[in-house]
């Protein structure tokens, strides 16, 4: 876990009655790579394709005892029919894990796992993971191939088409009970999550028991000092995702070079309307290229100045969902009680000194001077550098003086920057807008206007921010703190400090 990981583009264009024509290829990855990417056996009666290609991504791993957890590589598959300018979502034949049947042809080493969750035989994307037994490290997976139902999807024999894979890393967190709260500063959080009347923090031990929130004794409460916490009602619905069932989660916050490759497989009318326009400001580096598409010159960088309409339609594009500020706490904490003062890494303690970076803006780039060897590693306002402007994701683990889970800044299940670099944009259980999320996925298509039309997202009432972020002190940083929990009004604009990742819930 100690470098950064993207998403790697590979297009090829192919017909459906001819093998291969042309070879493209646009990366935009550290070190996840999907190359060779042809198309195999083909069936014109079941109008189904094989899609085939390479992967591969360092610092891979699955742990096999106390709990459990694995990296993945989330897949899925867009393609471009020739008389339009965007591109359209591959319906996969679904998979069960078990690589019998499904009809993807599942690599040596590896297993192959997708969510069926809206009653169909199809996936809109499929987990790909290390087999229990094999080794860690970088891994390296050949021919895999993914079955695409294409007449399901209306593409007819002979049609000319452009193909793409996507894959972003996720990090699997397991099935387990776990605490929401802790203290800092001698005392429980002001706006921190409590058992009322109890011993501070709330055990959640049930996925589908409501939770009731209030200030009578055994109830989940907080407080409300600044007036972003949150509405102080409940319950929280049995269907509200609080994170006792496993899920996935990016490993990286959403980067911008991910970013980009969304932007540009919408319509041309439309794209401009997703991008910001602070380029050159604040590590903000993405623009038109000229040719009516864009570009990010520092593709590895976090993306920052997100839209709450900007994260969704990103998510439902990748048929995945936003955060629970619930699942956020699980995510960083694991099972383990809280910690006094803790952070993501597990402690209380945060390296304070202002960072020198090298190779500004480029898959290497690094803390030359002022990385913590003793303490936590985070970009927030102590840290940070003269640009106001994001990291790229996974810097603290790729530094040579990594030794671990705190100076890597990493979570207890290895998913990074959880505290500082951007906020967190998390549902929120503060307003019944948030309450009432439900845990649907995106399903890769996109509403007129590029904006997410997924059923029971909240609008931008319903969310706020966690984790912290480049201009905040190291109070904001810190696990529990809810200061902005149900801050909807910075999320209904675009600022250099905010960005996002997505999740998917397990089988």
């Amino acid at each position: 876990m100690n470098d950064t990981m993207r998403t790697i583009l590979k297009i090829t264009r192919w017909m459906l009655f001819l093998v291969l024509l042309q070879h493209a290829t646009v990366s935009i990855a550290n070190n996840l790579t999907i190359s060779n990417v042809v198309f195999g056996e083909k069936n014109e009666t079941d109008q189904t394709i094989k899609v085939r290609f390479d992967i591969a991504w360092q610092n891979s791993w699955r742990l096999n005892f106390g709990q459990s957890n694995w990296d993945a590589a989330w897949l899925f598959v867009k393609y471009k029919l020739s008389a339009e300018d965007y591109w359209r979502h591959a319906s996969l034949n679904y998979s069960d894990g078990t690589g019998s049947g499904d009809g993807h042809t599942v690599p040596t080493g590896g297993v192959i796992e997708s969510s069926n969750d809206d009653g169909s035989n199809h996936a809109h994307g499929v987990f790909l993971y290390a087999k229990e037994g094999f080794a860690q490290g970088t891994v390296s997976y050949t021919s895999v191939e993914l079955l695409w139902d294409y007449g399901d999807d209306g593409v007819p024999n002979g049609d000319e088409v452009e193909i793409a894979v996507y894959g972003l890393e996720m990090v699997y967190v397991p099935d387990g009970a776990f605490y929401v709260g802790g203290e800092y500063g001698g005392a429980q959080t002001a706006d921190g999550f409590v058992t009322s009347g109890g011993d501070g923090n709330f055990y959640i031990d049930s996925e589908t028991d409501p939770i009731t929130v209030g200030n009578s004794s055994g109830n989940l409460y907080y407080n409300n000092v600044g007036g972003y916490a949150g509405d102080l009602s409940g319950p929280v619905p049995s269907t509200f995702p609080k994170g006792v069932s496993g899920f996935y989660c990016m490993k990286y916050e959403i980067t911008q070079g991910e970013y980009t490759s969304f932007v540009n497989t919408l319509t041309s009318a439309d794209r401009s309307d997703r991008v910001n326009g602070n380029n050159g400001e604040n590590r903000y580096t993405i623009a038109d290229s000229g040719d009516g598409t864009y570009e990010a010159t520092a593709p590895y960088l976090a993306c920052n100045y997100l839209y709450w309409d900007d994260l969704t339609a990103y998510l439902d594009w990748a048929a995945l969902r936003p955060i629970t500020e619930l699942e956020f706490e699980k995510a960083c904490r694991g099972t383990s009680e809280p910690v006094f003062n803790e952070y993501a890494w597990g402690n209380g303690f945060v390296a304070s000194s202002t960072y020198t970076i090298s190779n500004e803006g480029e898959s290497n780039e690094s803390i030359t001077a002022n990385y913590a060897t003793a303490d936590g590693n985070a970009l927030y306002a102590s840290t940070r550098t003269s640009d106001w402007g994001p990291l790229r994701g996974g810097i603290f683990a790729g530094n040579d003086d990594n030794t671990g889970r705190v100076t890597a800044g990493s979570t207890y299940y290895g998913i990074m920057e959880m505290s500082g670099n951007v906020y967190e944009t998390c549902i929120s259980i503060g307003s019944a807008d948030g309450r009432a999320f439900t845990g649907n996925h995106g399903n890769g298509t996109l509403a007129s206007g590029s904006i997410s039309d997924v059923t029971g997202w909240p609008t931008v009432s319903g969310v706020g921010e966690r984790g912290g972020a480049i201009d905040k002190d190291n109070t904001k940083l810190r696990i529990c703190n809810r200061e902005f929990a149900n801050r909807a009004g910075a999320l209904d604009n675009a600022y250099r400090y905010i960005g996002g990742r997505g999740v998917r819930t397990a089988n």
